[in-house]
């Protein structure tokens, strides 16, 4: 989230915690995603490649300070330096080329285009805005892009708490086209309400003239007009998100049948008793819907409900839960709460609750 490169000492392994180097004060306004980096031959120099923001910071080692800004291409990902560090390479991957860069002058020479990126031109531009925070529209000071949380549109791990709507466990984008609605309060109704993240969250200026057809308080665009067909960078992006598929569990990959506990795990699942199968019904495992299930604190604003997540892939997202409360799947289906949602400590042994998880953790299979 923060744009800084830190340093280790390779000889202790060491971790030299406040000797990083924060690019969001040295290259300002600010650059997004560090990605990756050179050191000169001679140790003076480390070329720094910003992956969201589509540039190089170029730090001087000994001063510690910036000694060029460079702009490059869309999402550059790569860098390496000719033998004699006079020429320096770096990889756009959301452009197809390389940047060629003078290291005396610190200027682009010429992009060489190296590949043609087979994708239509409206989900190529919506890849790169979803990658981008180059653009005041989409983030402020070009620190923050869709791909920040949500890198290669899957998830971070990490819980945000947002002033509209409180603590939020960041959820994978794979599949969510068939997930509807979106949003752990499923306040959203199309992936172009992503406009209300790129004002509320990436305080960009917003990718549609005028105002978004969303409320703050409390943050709802499920109740509004739509904001699909206002912009077409807005749309190009809400297309490329609906273009990310689901992938199969890695155990599942290639059609690989359950195995003997994951086949008991699905017998516990689907038990009308055990009541899993009635909000999570196969084969999108969530019912469209928001329910109460005890999981609210003090600090939600829109709740108590929230939208029954998908479980596929669930064996890539932890932690569990709106506020990332559930470290582990067992602490998820171990929890106390008011009604006991989800909680089968009592009514299962402890072997059970291993072939459940065992099921759970293969999901999507097929």
């Amino acid at each position: 989230m923060f744009p800084l490169v830190s340093l280790v000492d390779v000889a202790s392994g060491e971790h030299l915690v406040g000797r990083q180097f924060d690019l969001g004060v040295l290259d300002p306004p600010g650059v997004g995603l560090p990605f990756d980096a050179a050191i000169t031959p001679d140790g003076r120099e480390l070329w720094v490649v910003n992956a969201a923001s589509n540039d190089i910071s170029v730090l001087n080692l000994e001063t510690r300070q910036l000694t060029a800004h460079i702009e490059v291409e869309d999402n550059p990902r790569g860098i390496v330096l000719s033998p004699d560090a006079a020429t320096i390479y770096v990889n756009n991957t959301l452009a197809g080329t390389v940047s060629v860069i003078d290291a005396q002058t610190y200027t682009v020479t010429t992009a060489i285009t190296v590949t043609e990126i087979p994708l239509p031109p409206l989900m190529l531009q919506g890849k790169r805005l979803f990658h981008s925070s180059d653009d005041p529209r989409l983030a402020h000071a070009q620190w923050i892009s869709c791909n920040t949380c949500h890198f290669d549109g899957e998830h971070d791990g990490r819980t945000w708490t947002f002033g509209f709507s409180g603590p939020r466990n960041t959820t994978s984008l794979l599949g969510m086209v068939e997930t509807y609605p979106l949003r752990w309060s499923g306040e959203w109704d199309e992936s172009a309400d992503s406009e209300f993240a790129i004002r509320k969250e990436n305080f960009g200026a917003g990718l549609i003239e005028g105002e978004m057809h969303c409320a703050l308080v409390p943050a709802d665009c499920v109740n509004q007009p739509p904001n699909q067909g206002r912009s077409n960078d807005l749309d190009a992006l809400a297309a490329f998100l609906d273009s990310l598929q689901a992938p199969l569990s890695p155990g599942h990959a290639h059609g690989e049948p359950l195995n003997e506990a994951e086949q008991r795990g699905q017998v516990i699942f689907n038990d009308p008793d055990l009541g899993c199968s009635e909000c999570h019904p196969p084969p999108l495992y969530t019912d469209h819907k928001t329910h109460d299930v005890g999981t609210a604190t003090a600090d939600e604003k829109i709740g108590p409900e929230f939208d029954t997540p998908t479980l596929r892939g669930l064996y890539d997202s932890a932690p569990y839960f709106h506020d990332g409360s559930a470290a582990t799947l067992r602490d998820a289906l171990t929890r106390p709460s008011p009604g006991r949602e989800h909680d089968v400590s009592e009514a299962l042994s402890e072997n059970e609750i291993e072939d459940l998880i065992a099921f759970l953790l293969a999901l999507p299979y097929r």
